[in-house]
C-alpha cells in the first residue's frame, strides 16, 4: 500500500504516531503557517518525509496552505491503531471534517505518509466504498482501503493538504482563470466517473479538495448511486424524511433522492439519477466560487422540491455576475440549462472555448 495525499472524505487510521508527535492545535497552526517553500521544508523535516510523496521540486502555492480553522480547534479520540489491508495504521487526534452521519479524522500509514479516515456507524459507507473501488483517476481522492471494528466502518483515503474549494472561496472571490483550472480538474474527474455509469450526487465546494500543486480532486462518493439507466441494487428508504437546505444533506423516499438541495439538479426532484445532475452541479459551484456569493441568496430554499421545481419552470434562476466575459456566461449558461437532455455533457464542457484561453492551458 503505497502512501498518499487524501481527499474530502478523510478515513483512515495511522501507524508510528507517539502521544506528541501531533496534537490539533499544533497540526492546525503548523499548517496555517506555512507560508514559504522553506516553511514547507521544515514542516517535512519535522515529520521526517514529504507529505506528498517522493521527493521533488515542489509547486509551492500558497493559497492552497490553508487548513481551516475549525480543525485546529476540533478534538477527537485519543490515538489508536486500525488494521487496513494488512497494514497497522493510526488514527490521530485530528478531526479534519464532520459530516451529517460521519466524522473524518487524520490518520497516517505504515510509511509515514498522512491519510484521511472516515468514521460512520452507517451502512451508507459501504455503498461509498462500492464506488470507490470501481474509481482511479488523479481528479478523484485515491481509496486506501476499509475496515470495520465494533460496528464502526472506518473508510481510508489519501489525504489533500490544500483544503477545500470551499475553505479557499472563504477568503474571497476565486479568480476567473484559478477557478477554471480547477474546473477543468472537475469536468476531468466527472467524465471518468460517468463512464463509469456513476453519479456522484453531492458535488459541492466542500467536497471538491486542492491539492498543494494546485489541482482538484472530487471527494466524498457517500450519495453516489449508479446511473438510472443501469440497473441497480440500491436500498429502498422507506420513511421520506425532512427536506434539508443549505449545507445539509437530504434524503428523501425511495427514489432516493439525495444531496444539497442548494446545489441540486432540477431533475432530481423526480427522482431521475443520471449524470446531468453533477453538470449542474458543477455549475452552482463554479458559479458560486467565481461571484464570491450564494446564486440563489434571494431565493427561498426551504422547500427543496418547490424549490427545484421553480427550477425545472424558469421561475428560479441563479444570480450572474454582469462582469463575467461573455465565453465565461456562455460556459455557465450551457452547463446551467434547465433541461437535462440539452444540458452539456462532461465531455462537452472540456470542449467550451474557456479551456482554449491561454490563462488556463496545460502547462
Amino acid at each position: 500500500m503505497g502512501h498518499c495525499c487524501p481527499g474530502l472524505f478523510k478515513p483512515n487510521v495511522v501507524h508510528g504516531i507517539k502521544d506528541n508527535d501531533i496534537d490539533c492545535k499544533s497540526w492546525g497552526d503548523t499548517i496555517a503557517s506555512l507560508r514559504s517553500e522553506s516553511a514547507y521544508s521544515d514542516l517535512l523535516s519535522a515529520f521526517g518525509r514529504e507529505i506528498n510523496g517522493p521527493r521533488r521540486k515542489l509547486q509551492f502555492n500558497r493559497a492552497n496552505t490553508s487548513f481551516h480553522d475549525s480543525y485546529a480547534n476540533s478534538i477527537g479520540p485519543n490515538t489508536r491503531p486500525l488494521v487496513v489491508n494488512d497494514h497497522v495504521l493510526k488514527i490521530c487526534d485530528t478531526i479534519i471534517g464532520v459530516g451529517a452521519q460521519s466524522v473524518v479524522y487524520l490518520g497516517k500509514d505504515p510509511f509515514g505518509g498522512w491519510l484521511a479516515v472516515k468514521t460512520s456507524l452507517t451502512t451508507e459507507q459501504c455503498r461509498e466504498i462500492e464506488f470507490l473501488q470501481e474509481l482511479d483517476h488523479p481528479s478523484i481522492v485515491r481509496f486506501i482501503g476499509s475496515a470495520v471494528v465494533k460496528d464502526t466502518r472506518y473508510v481510508c483515503v489519501e489525504f489533500v493538504l490544500g483544503g477545500s474549494l470551499k475553505d479557499l472561496a472563504q477568503k474571497g472571490k476565486i479568480p476567473v482563470d484559478h477557478a477554471l483550472k480547477y474546473a477543468k480538474d472537475i469536468l476531468h474527474g466527472l467524465q471518468y466517473i460517468h463512464s463509469k455509469d456513476i453519479v456522484h450526487r453531492d458535488l459541492k465546494p466542500q467536497n471538491i479538495l486542492l491539492t498543494q500543486g494546485g489541482n482538484a480532486k472530487i471527494a466524498d462518493f457517500g450519495c453516489a448511486r449508479w446511473c438510472s439507466s443501469r440497473t441497480t441494487r440500491v436500498e429502498e428508504i422507506s420513511d421520506a424524511t425532512t427536506a434539508l437546505s443549505g449545507t445539509d444533506t437530504m434524503v428523501s423516499s425511495q427514489e432516493v433522492t439525495e444531496g444539497t438541495p442548494v446545489y441540486m439538479a432540477p431533475e432530481a426532484a423526480d427522482g431521475r439519477c443520471q449524470a446531468s445532475n453533477d453538470i449542474w452541479s458543477f455549475g452552482i459551484t463554479l458559479l458560486e466560487v467565481i461571484s464570491g456569493r450564494n446564486p440563489w441568496k434571494n431565493i427561498n430554499t426551504k422547500s427543496t422540491y418547490a424549490f427545484l421545481h421553480g427550477i425545472a419552470k424558469g421561475i428560479n434562476r441563479p444570480f450572474i455576475p454582469s462582469d463575467l466575459q461573455p465565453e465565461v456566461v456562455t460556459f455557465i449558461t450551457r452547463i446551467l440549462d434547465c433541461n437535462a437532455q440539452s444540458r452539456a455533457s462532461a465531455s462537452e464542457a472540456l470542449c467550451s472555448p474557456v479551456f482554449l484561453m491561454e490563462y488556463v492551458q496545460d502547462e
